[in-house]
């Protein structure tokens, strides 16, 4: 959906109005009470994929109601960005695999395009959310590279992580 709205194709005219309409009705018909927009898969993938697949489909409805200001859209694209903003880690800044538990710049990276579509769409976000998102890239700025942002600071890697793992050295 997000190439069809890309090229310029919305759900109210024009060659696929069909498809993006389905899409977008698929979209709502599935977001939960919270606002979450995520399908359950299977245990493995829905670990992993909720904030990721949320985020994508946040921008998708953002991006749809941006384009055409369709009052039936408003609702659910708020409701998704809301999520976004209540899931936020409080003391990090980004957004893991789960409300509110750790953070890491991949995933931020979609809630933060997904923020900043429903900004720009019109939406209440709160600049707030922004700032605690600046908290997290400038705390993972990677070491002499002025430009360069680490996946996680804070994560355990190597030696540490097997220890964790496996109780041994």
């Amino acid at each position: 959906m997000l190439a069809f709205l890309g090229a310029g194709y919305h759900h109210q005219d024009g060659a696929y109005k069909e498809v993006v309409s389905s899409a977008l009705d698929y979209l709502v018909k599935n977001q939960r009470a919270e606002g979450d927009v995520f399908i359950p898969q299977d245990p493995t993938s829905d670990a992993a994929m909720r904030f990721y697949s949320h985020g994508i489909c946040t921008i998708a409805l953002c991006e749809a109601y941006g384009m055409t200001q369709d009052p039936k859209l408003r609702g659910p694209a708020q409701k998704a960005i809301d999520f976004i903003i209540e899931s936020q880690n409080p003391n990090r800044g980004g957004w893991r695999y789960a409300p509110k538990v750790g953070s890491d710049t991949s995933v931020t990276g979609w809630q933060m395009m997904a923020l900043q579509s429903g900004r720009l769409a019109g939406l209440d976000v709160p600049q707030e959310s922004f700032d605690l998102i600046d908290k997290w890239l400038d705390r993972g700025q990677a070491k002499g590279g002025e430009f360069q942002v680490v996946y996680n600071r804070l994560a355990r890697t190597g030696l540490q992580a097997l220890k964790d793992n496996n109780g041994g050295p």
